[in-house]
């Protein structure tokens, strides 16, 4: 039996609150949706090797000597046979240079009677053409030359009658307006909408975050702006399908799992993030897709908040044992997370009344990882914590663990193209 209309509840408003944030509108490719396995990255430049003056010169003056070759190491050089020049070679080497047009004497009069030579003759070249009317003209005495001609018209005359219908049955086609020029823009079947959150530092680190059910990106961008503010990256959140501008689908676990997949290889694979650099955030919901895409990718860390071990217990445990038979599984995090091998941190609340935090010391037993956190908050329930007190400063010692932030390069620069909303003709 499905009940995914359930269990996945669109919100039916959408929040305006992020003035500042930025949708990203990433297009899914058939030939590479969901996990770019056709995918040839483009062909870069070629950077040449540079080398410092000290790396060149060495100390000692004895390495910089050059020994003069042998002879036995000489080779010969070869003796090609030499044409000698023709009088006909010599007289136009002597005109060329002789010539007026390379005498230094600008005003010398065979240079001038040289160029008026020239005027005459563009002079003499233009009033021809209107001699060649005139013979045509003479030549053809009922076609009558005319400035605009359509060569598409026929040039015999049709009747009135045939026209009339042409007219009538004329219907102008509209011309198909492309989002992009690339080759690849026909292949486009869809587009994931994306709230991004620069970190106005061009820090190459990014969270991928996958917000928690009952809400959409635009909802989750103060959570973003918090995690940008407090850890000083950037942040990404990707929408659901049905849910929030996801328009025009259905929500469904398993389009939600494929999503996530193509939005992480979009990242690393398409705009030149780095795997160590991502930190992937799943809140409730989200951490399905958070522990498949940590499970089966090398991403810099794990964080999962307020997380289950499947959706099925989460429904024994909110609504009763018989409510578990009548769905399917879905999001098994109990199996996924056996498949972790990155550092991962979890955070749940004793008050949490939905999802016990029972579900999430089961989750860190199994998880596989040689550095995994689980933090208890006491008075956290599902919905309201404390923002620095439960979550930024455990976590953010959790990340000076790992030693997280050792990159030292630039964030990539995102293409334009991506910010325009597909919707708007």
């Amino acid at each position: 039996m499905d009940l995914d209309f359930i269990f996945f509840p669109a919100p039916k408003e959408i929040s305006n609150d992020h003035e500042q944030g930025q949708i990203l509108w990433i297009p899914k490719y058939k030939k590479l949706y969901p996990n770019f396995l056709n995918y040839v990255p483009r062909t870069t430049k070629k950077r040449g090797m540079y080398f410092k003056q000290n790396e060149l010169e060495s100390e000692d003056d004895e390495n910089n000597f050059i020994e003069e070759p042998n002879e036995s190491q000489l080779q010969p050089i070869p003796n090609f046979p030499c044409k000698p020049v023709t009088q006909r070679q010599q007289r136009r080497q002597t005109s060329e240079i002789n010539s007026p047009s390379f005498d230094s004497n600008e005003g010398s009069p065979d240079v001038s009677s040289k160029l008026q030579q020239l005027n005459m003759q563009s002079i003499q070249i233009t009033t021809k053409k209107s001699q060649l009317y005139r013979m045509l003209s003479n030549f053809y005495p009922k076609t009558k030359i005319k400035k605009s001609i359509c060569f598409s018209q026929p040039i015999i005359a049709l009747p009135k009658e045939l026209i009339e219908k042409k007219k009538a049955n004329f219907v102008l086609d509209e011309p198909t307006i492309h989002r992009s020029n690339s080759r690849e823009s026909n292949h486009i079947f869809g587009y994931i909408p994306c709230m991004y959150v620069d970190s106005k530092i061009h820090s190459p680190n990014i969270v991928l975050y996958f917000h928690a059910n009952c809400e959409d990106i635009t909802q989750s961008y103060k959570f973003l702006i918090h995690l940008r503010d407090n850890l000083h990256v950037s942040a990404i959140a990707m929408e659901y399908p049905g849910y929030g501008k996801y328009k025009n689908e259905q929500p469904n676990a398993e389009f939600i799992l494929q999503d996530a997949e193509y939005v992480y290889n979009y990242l690393t694979k398409r705009l030149g993030y780095k795997e160590n650099q991502i930190i992937i955030f799943g809140r409730s919901i989200g951490s399905g897709p958070a522990t498949y895409i940590a499970g089966k990718y090398k991403p810099a860390c794990l964080a999962l908040m307020s997380p289950f071990t499947s959706l099925k217990a989460a429904v024994r445990d909110y609504v009763g044992s018989w409510a578990q038979y009548l769905i399917r599984q879905r999001f098994d995090n109990l199996d996924q997370i056996k498949k972790v091998r990155i550092p991962t941190f979890i955070l749940h609340g004793k008050a949490d009344n939905i999802i016990p935090y029972t579900q999430a010391q089961e989750l860190y037993k199994n998880c596989k990882s040689s550095q995994c956190v689980m933090h208890l908050a006491e008075d956290m329930d599902h919905i309201s914590y404390k923002l620095y007190k439960d979550l930024i400063n455990p976590f953010t010692e959790f990340l000076l663990q790992i030693k997280y932030y050792k990159s030292c390069s630039q964030a990539p620069k995102l293409p334009t193209v991506l910010f325009y909303d597909p919707t708007i003709e």
